[in-house]
């Protein structure tokens, strides 16, 4: 229940105005006053609005832009570079109204399609799926098909907020975290006393660089919900990202005191422990089995100790018998597929490893990190066009904020100066 009076009643309130001068900040952009000047050339408009974004102006560039879209309205390229500086100043809903023009002027061009279905599902999820399907046909099929399940799980619920919460994180996963946060803060705008949304709503906050937003956001989260450990893990990891390991594992203790057993927070909390207190991993593996005895029939559970345990070079025990063990639950785990795959090249047994990471693609395709563990084997049988090819998979399919991603990037790139 939200909280009645005080500070609490205060702070949401507080947080609600800032949600809604966030959201006010989408609407599309009032009629410049500035003077009529000489029509340009439209790539002129683009490449001086490019030059001021690189001098730090970006509002002046936005203002160089609509003078561009009004002056060529049939402009597909100036459209594009409107909706982009849209998008970088936050103004979501004049972005989509941008990129809609994009898409009517360049019916062919995937990018705006994309574009389109990603503000679509963050404004109006109910109504998302066509645009999302059409997305999903194309070049950005993986990252759509993402969103586009999300979409439709959220709604299976029937509970609009939780679809909107939903959809942001898929919108998150695939590197669009403003976009996520414009979904949030559409949920909590839509239900104030949802204590999940305001919960990954100060997640944005923080990705955008709005700490004290951000912290704000998770104070109410944990008003409202005093005993989920959803506010407390989103602020470990913030403090994780911030280099302040002693933080982080005290927020990790307290998701863990609020829902022991979890694998997810067992993860984190071993994690945090390792980096607070470097050494102490028999401590921390010991944390990541607890899980295993509680839930023995959980594949996830297996998974989280099996992948901490070859982070930290625990070959083959305990990292082996937890990937078999959660083999044995689900024989056609994508992750545990490739993990296994990962586990027996790092043994040196490259044959069976191809086999595994194999399976799990064809399992999952579009599972960047056994795109990524498959290159690296290719690498070391010396197939080098077969690892470039499994690299740039790596490198589409996952965000560009992930580890796959940049663990793939710097691969190509020793590949590509290699004599």
């Amino acid at each position: 229940m939200p909280a009645r009076g005080g500070w609490g009643m205060w702070l949401g309130a507080g947080l609600v105005v800032l949600a809604g001068l966030l959201l006010r900040g989408c609407r599309a952009p009032a009629a410049s006053r500035t003077p009529a000047a000489p029509v340009l050339a439209p790539e002129a408009y683009v490449r001086w609005a490019q030059a001021l974004a690189t001098q730090g102006a970006p509002d002046a560039a936005q203002a160089v832009l609509a003078q561009g879209v009004r002056a060529h309205p049939h402009d597909a390229e100036v459209w594009r570079a409107y909706a982009l500086a849209l998008d970088r100043a936050h103004r979501w809903a004049a972005a989509w109204a941008a990129w809609q023009q994009v898409a009517r002027l360049a019916p062919t061009d995937s990018q705006a399609r994309y574009e389109v279905a990603l503000h679509q599902a963050a404004a109006e999820p109910t109504a998302a799926r066509p645009a999302l399907q059409q997305a999903a046909a194309g070049p950005y099929a993986v990252a759509a098909r993402r969103v586009l399940r999300a979409v439709e799980d959220g709604l299976a619920v029937g509970h609009t907020t939780y679809a909107r919460v939903q959809v942001g994180r898929a919108l998150a996963a695939v590197g669009r975290w403003d976009l996520a946060t414009w979904s949030w803060a559409l949920a909590v705008r839509q239900q104030p006393t949802y204590a999940p949304a305001w919960a990954y709503l100060g997640e944005g906050y923080h990705r955008l660089g709005w700490d004290a937003a951000a912290r704000g956001a998770w104070r109410y989260a944990r008003a409202l919900a005093p005993h989920d450990p959803l506010p407390a893990l989103l602020q470990a990891r913030a403090a994780q990202q911030h280099g302040r390991p002693f933080t982080a594992l005290a927020w990790y203790r307290r998701a863990w005191a609020a829902a022991p057993g979890q694998p997810a927070l067992a993860a984190g909390l071993a994690v945090a422990l390792t980096q607070a207190w470097p050494g102490h991993t028999p401590e921390a593996v010991a944390l990541l089995t607890y899980p295993t005895r509680q839930h023995p029939q959980d594949a996830d559970a297996w998974l989280t100790l099996a992948r901490l345990a070859l982070q930290w070079n625990l070959l083959p025990d305990p990292a082996l018998p937890a990937l078999r063990r959660a083999l044995a639950l689900n024989p056609d785990h994508p992750q545990a597929l490739a993990l296994m795959g990962h586990a027996y090249a790092r043994l040196g047994d490259l044959d069976t490893a191809q086999q595994f990471l194999l399976r799990a693609l064809r399992r999952d395709p579009g599972l960047a990190e056994a795109h990524l563990y498959l290159a690296w084997v290719y690498v070391d049988l010396g197939q080098v066009a077969a690892a470039q090819e499994h690299l740039a998979w790596a490198q589409r399919l996952a965000p560009a904020d992930d580890p796959v991603h940049l663990l793939a990037r710097r691969t190509a790139q020793r590949l590509a100066a290699s004599p």
